[in-house]
């Protein structure tokens, strides 16, 4: 989604509801990374793929990021 992402680990994380990430996010397209502030809004037990799905919210920081890539 726009405003967000879905990934998954391969076994059960530490992380849950509520808990702030700092997501690192390479757009090789675009030769570029970017440190993102997120909030997970959800888990799964057993993701799409098998593993442990997490749901997370990127949350602004207001330095133009958001925009470069699209959100």
């Amino acid at each position: 989604s726009k405003g967000g992402c879905y990934f998954e680990f391969p076994r059960k994380a530490d992380v849950k509801t509520g808990d702030f990430l700092n997501m690192t996010i390479e757009l090789s397209e675009m030769n570029r990374i970017y440190a993102m502030p997120a909030k997970v809004v959800w888990t799964q037990p057993r993701g799409q793929a098998g593993g442990f799905g997490v749901g997370v919210e990127f949350i602004s920081r207001g330095n133009g990021n958001n925009q470069q890539i699209g959100l």
